[in-house]
């Protein structure tokens, strides 16, 4: 019984620190900006786990990302994608 406890709990360990950052995610520019009007708003990718600025070609340019909040996606530990 100690050991089924004890991998169980080592299981969803493992499963918790795998699992994506949940952040506030957006259809639109507009709605990003009224959660955080002084920061950049980024265009996030979860299945990369990369963000892009507004100069890159894949800014909003892919239908499974969103517009989120940079400072957010930076403090989730997603990373900047390359233009």
């Amino acid at each position: 019984m100690r050991t089924l406890s004890i991998a169980l709990f080592l299981t969803l360990a493992m499963g918790a620190a795998s699992a994506a950052p949940k952040i506030a995610t957006f259809t639109s520019e507009d709605n990003a900006h009224i959660r955080c009007p002084y920061d950049v708003i980024v265009w996030l990718n979860p299945r990369t786990k990369l963000w892009y600025t507004n100069k890159s070609r894949h800014y909003a340019n892919d239908r499974y990302g969103a517009f989120v909040c940079k400072e957010e996606a930076k403090a989730a530990g997603f990373k900047q994608g390359k233009n």
